[in-house]
């Protein structure tokens, strides 16, 4: 679970100076600068295509990093339910965003859409669904005694 953490505070940090680039901020609000020379030398194109890239790869392994620790210590059939979770979610993102990008209301919608990518790319849905599993496994075995 450190893991998740370190990878959530890097996520945070990378986000914090490249939005701060991005929306000219005078002041750069990131907890360290390690990449800002960097960011500063790419265009506002390449910053904000490197931000969509970072929100897919910091997606992806956040809930690599759920999944792995379901399957360590829960049953198959719990680890299919968060990858079932997960694609769901996904889906309805993709589904919401092709609507409010056809009907014009992105910019009404990107509030909720980064709101929910924000939320997959944190550790709570690992610090939720852990407790609801362990439950739910301890119940179920309890059950068979």
């Amino acid at each position: 679970m450190l893991a998740i953490l370190v990878l959530t505070f890097l996520r945070e940090n990378l986000f914090l100076e490249i939005n701060s680039i991005i929306n000219n901020q005078t002041y750069n609000k990131a907890y360290f600068y390690w990449f800002n020379d960097w960011f500063n030398q790419l265009s506002i194109v390449s910053l904000l295509r490197l931000n969509w890239l970072l929100t897919i790869c910091f997606v992806l392994m956040v809930s690599s990093i759920t999944a792995l620790v379901i399957q360590i210590n829960f049953r198959k059939d719990q680890l299919f339910f968060i990858i079932k979770l997960y694609l769901v979610i996904f889906v309805l993102l993709l589904v919401l965003s092709t609507f409010l990008w056809l009907s014009g209301g992105w910019n009404l919608g990107y509030f909720v859409l980064r709101k929910i990518i924000g939320v997959l790319q944190s550790p709570l849905p690992l610090f939720v669904l852990y407790p609801f599993m362990y439950f739910s496994n301890n119940k179920s075995i309890s059950n068979n005694t």
